[in-house]
């Protein structure tokens, strides 16, 4: 969702407004996962035996996150920071922001070395 944000934010500094407009309150959180460590955790679960994995996840379904949040307020000002603008975020509170956010359980992840 880092787009949407960085577009807003872009385009706003790219037609000289001084503000950007955020649907929702900026409240709702939402995880983020970089590319590098989506490869560590895979790399980590091939290097597990088959055992050690379905002891870690009994469903053998082996979820990969970081178990961190930010909220979608905090990502226009990371935005802002990003684009080099200091628009003001106005938040329209009448337009749905996001779905409630949900952090991911990694505590399994953490039991192979994660």
């Amino acid at each position: 969702m880092l787009p949407v944000p960085l577009g807003n934010v872009h385009q706003a500094m790219c037609t000289g407004t001084r503000y950007t407009t955020v649907e929702g309150t900026g409240v709702p959180r939402r995880e983020y996962l970089y590319s590098k460590k989506t490869e560590d955790a895979c790399l980590l679960v091939l290097q597990q035996p088959n055992e050690m994995l379905f002891q870690t996840a009994p469903d053998g379904i082996q979820k990969v996150d970081m178990g961190r949040d930010v909220a979608t307020g905090a990502q226009t000002d990371i935005s802002r920071v990003i684009v080099g603008t200091m628009c003001t975020a106005w938040y329209d509170s009448s337009k749905p922001g996001s779905t409630p956010g949900r952090l991911v359980d990694v505590s399994h992840r953490r039991h192979l070395g994660w």
